[in-house]
């Protein structure tokens, strides 16, 4: 009788461990995190942190302890399950360490726009390159709804000509960002005068490049990081100056155009090019040309402020690619690797010293002025 009850303990040990294994398995987001959300893939015997790790790691479950391989050994953490949440916490002192929620998102921007009750919609577009990832990099969503306000890191700030101070405070605050580059989630209609409103901020705040997020059909997010010109400051330089990494070379003066630079005006039906009126197809021969002469050159570029958001992308895109294209080219021929991004970092170094992408935005005043004294 006693070895039937124990088998019967045994059996019900069993489907217990089996129940509560189960329950895990899923896609779990970390809850509340708009900067850079850990996803959570488990499977009956194994997990991956999306973004943050490339392998799988195996897990066992004793009771409410979930246990893993670590660097310093076996790992325990408790863990419950309330509802859709799943929280884990400290073996030793009960504190919480993470908390996670089913994950029923198509992608971040999907996850904050029902966090936040907001309504923005990427551009669907897909570069030639992608090296889009949020991990330390500062989150700005704007919302087209609400021009005067933008969120910074999940936090709403009024965007104005003191915005910068306030993404200085979220900046220094937040140690799981650097600081030094950031993500931007705009919906498709804002139009480019709203957005360089907002980018004018990030470069007083000295963040030194910005990534332009938009997704394809499937709602895979795509981005990549474009440098933002150091422009001066004197309230920042002298009251935060030792908050901040040094100040970046500034981009050089309008008096320091040369005759291998180019200045280059995009509009929604027309392309202006040293101030000659040239076609898309003119514009790529004439870039090409220039960009195997051998002499390193700066293209200075201002976007008409009437392109809705989608529209400036597709056109930063379309110049871009050209550059990018050509850098493919000469990676097959010498390195036999199309895919610029699965080059080695010498190979790499390479690539981008033969073929620099030197693109620089400039707004309408300079652009003007440019034109004027020298050309």
């Amino acid at each position: 009788m006693k070895t039937k009850h124990l088998l019967i303990f045994l059996v019900f040990l069993t489907l217990a461990g089996c129940t509560e294994k189960k329950s895990i398995v899923g896609t779990w987001i970390e809850k509340d995190n708009f900067v850079s959300p850990r996803i959570w893939d488990i499977t009956q015997d194994s997990f991956r942190i999306r973004y943050w790790n490339h392998y799988n790691s195996f897990y066992k479950i004793k009771g409410d302890t979930f246990m893993f391989p670590g660097f310093e050994g076996l790992k325990k953490n408790r863990f419950e399950i309330i509802n859709d949440e799943l929280n884990f916490y400290s073996i030793d002192n009960d504190s919480l360490i993470i908390s996670l929620e089913k994950d029923s998102y198509n992608n971040f921007i999907d996850y904050f726009n029902k966090k936040k009750n907001t309504n923005i919609s990427l551009p669907y577009l897909k570069s030639s390159i992608n090296n889009f990832h949020t991990l330390h990099s500062m989150t700005f969503v704007f919302n087209k709804t609400d021009l005067n306000n933008v969120y910074v890191n999940g936090e709403k700030i009024v965007l104005d000509s003191l915005a910068f101070l306030k993404i200085l405070e979220i900046k220094n605050r937040d140690i799981s960002t650097t600081g030094r580059r950031g993500s931007l989630y705009c919906d498709r209609e804002i139009k480019l005068k709203d957005i360089n409103r907002l980018k004018k901020e990030l470069q007083k705040a000295r963040i030194i490049q910005i990534s332009y997020l938009t997704q394809d059909s499937s709602d895979i997010l795509y981005g990549n990081y474009y440098k933002l010109p150091y422009i001066e400051n004197k309230l920042f330089d002298s009251v935060f100056q030792r908050h901040t990494v040094p100040p970046l070379p500034k981009i050089p003066p309008l008096d320091d155009f040369t005759s291998n630079d180019i200045l280059c005006k995009i509009g929604n039906q027309s392309i202006e090019v040293n101030g000659d009126d040239l076609s898309q197809k003119e514009l790529e021969d004439f870039l090409i040309n220039k960009i195997h002469d051998g002499i390193r050159n700066i293209l200075y570029i201002n976007f008409d402020e009437r392109f809705t958001y989608a529209n400036y992308l597709r056109k930063l895109y379309e110049i871009k690619n050209i550059y990018i294209s050509e850098q493919q080219k000469y990676a097959l021929k010498k390195f036999n690797k199309q895919d610029i991004e699965k080059l080695e970092p010498d190979e790499y170094l390479e690539i981008r010293k033969r073929f620099p992408i030197l693109v620089v935005e400039i707004n309408s005043n300079e652009y003007k002025e440019m034109k004027k004294n020298a050309l």
